[in-house]
């Protein structure tokens, strides 16, 4: 992924389980451990309502980092 990726609303397209996208940014924002990717987790926040494929993929990496 790349760190300097804008990621902005109405971007690509949508994505379609809601609920679970929300799940996880709720588990990244209540992380009790300070974490570098945490400014992350609060930017895709704002994009709860609406999320894209685009914005899908930040969370995952945020959680999981480089897929192997």
């Amino acid at each position: 992924m790349n760190p300097n990726q804008k990621v902005i609303a109405n971007q690509g397209e949508f994505f379609s389980d809601l609920e679970r996208y929300r799940k996880l940014v709720r588990k990244l924002i209540n992380l009790t451990i300070p974490r570098l990717h945490l400014p992350f987790a609060v930017g895709v926040s704002q994009f709860v309502q609406t999320p894209y494929i685009d914005h899908w993929n930040v969370v995952i990496y945020i959680n999981f980092g480089e897929p192997k």
